[in-house]
């Protein structure tokens, strides 16, 4: 099961993020991800969420 998420402005979508891995795995990896990798995929401003959410499903 993929768990997507879609980010979206005024309805424009401008990235989606993709995992094949269950929450918590994910969860992992996004903490785990240097900071460097995280800016270059723009992930920065919502990592922190996501992985709060994550820890919740």
């Amino acid at each position: 099961r993929a768990i997507v998420f879609g980010i979206r402005i005024h309805g424009w979508p401008l990235g989606e993020v993709v995992a094949h891995l269950p929450p918590a795995a994910f969860a992992r990896q996004l903490a785990s991800m240097p900071d460097p990798v995280a800016r270059y995929k723009n992930l920065t401003p919502l990592r922190a969420p996501l992985i709060e959410w994550l820890a919740h499903r």
